[in-house]
């Protein structure tokens, strides 16, 4: 069975953004926020370090968690059922952060390090399926497992805008991995229509980068949009029938997948002593497309939970 952009890059529409979900702590902020969906949560925690008037430091950290069953559309395949779990850990290291404020209201700053990820995925189901369905001395019932995990590394420039006036603020994020580093290791069996397969590769992604943008309206109100794209070519588990022998033979074909999301919020701010409850509603748009074909598209709806001051 082809294994395409269904696993990879599944971290993308969840990247960590940071802004204004902050404590301030003097020369040290930390910020706490969770996303919770039917299939699962996603949470953001950061820590960040003054070091002076203007230098400083953060790192950012993200651990989502998604469990979901599906059915496969593909040809030859008249019923299947496949249960997915997977767990992806994110890390934005930036212990360089230059950041300048004027005139009290604008305030910039920009940083670089390291955004490093891991992912796990496990699949385990069963897949009712034929080459060719006239063919009734091939078995069509076949238990399917899949074990996946890849390690991403690459540069990270980040950058951040914000303009606070006195009922109304406005903050512009992004950051940019201009060349990521790819190792993956997969290991894949449909029996009895083919046994375990082992696949492994170390591979070169270019580029990836996100945007997002946060108002925070009479300090009660607050609404936000964040993208997210990337762009990557990477080799997937394929199988090609042989007519002759009734046998599957793995290939491993190269594949280009563009990976866009974009994630809209709005949320209230409640105050509880000096600091403020965020409570919300996210809705997440995700587009893959595999080389040069139509966008696949999906969707997920979650609620928003965090502290800010």
């Amino acid at each position: 069975m082809k294994k395409t952009f269904l696993i990879i890059f599944l971290f993308l529409p969840c990247f960590a953004y940071s802004e204004g979900n902050s404590l301030d702590l003097g020369n040290a902020s930390f910020f706490l926020d969770t996303k919770t969906m039917q299939d699962g949560s996603i949470v953001n925690i950061g820590f960040g370090l003054n070091y002076s008037d203007v230098w400083g430091g953060e790192v950012r950290g993200q651990i989502g968690k998604t469990a979901a069953s599906e059915e496969l559309d593909a040809p030859n395949v008249s019923d299947s059922m496949i249960a997915t779990n997977e767990t992806v850990y994110e890390l934005f290291f930036l212990p360089i952060q230059y950041s300048s404020t004027i005139n009290n209201n604008f305030k910039w700053q920009i940083g670089a390090g390291l955004h490093y990820e891991y992912q796990e995925s496990k699949q385990k189901g069963y897949i009712d399926f034929k080459p060719n369905p006239e063919d009734s001395s091939f078995a069509g019932l076949n238990s399917y497992t899949d074990d996946f995990s890849m390690h991403v590394l690459g540069p990270l420039i980040d950058i951040g805008i914000k303009l606070d006036v006195e009922k109304f603020s406005i903050g512009f994020s992004g950051g940019i991995v201009p060349v990521f580093f790819l190792n993956a290791a997969e290991k894949q069996r449909m029996y009895p229509s083919f046994d375990t397969v082992n696949h492994s590769q170390e591979t070169v992604g270019s580029p990836y980068f996100y945007l997002g943008l946060e108002s925070v309206l009479f300090r009660y109100v607050s609404l936000s949009a964040k993208y997210n794209y990337a762009q990557l070519k990477y080799e997937v588990i394929d199988l090609d029938f042989d007519q002759t022998t009734n046998k599957f033979i793995p290939i491993f074909p190269e594949n280009t997948v563009v990976s866009q999301s974009l994630m809209l919020e709005a949320s209230v701010l409640i105050p509880v002593g000096g600091m403020y409850i965020q409570i919300g509603y996210g809705y997440m748009l995700s587009f893959y497309t595999l080389n040069n074909g139509d966008p696949v598209s999906g969707n997920k709806h979650y609620l928003i939970l965090s502290g800010r001051k």
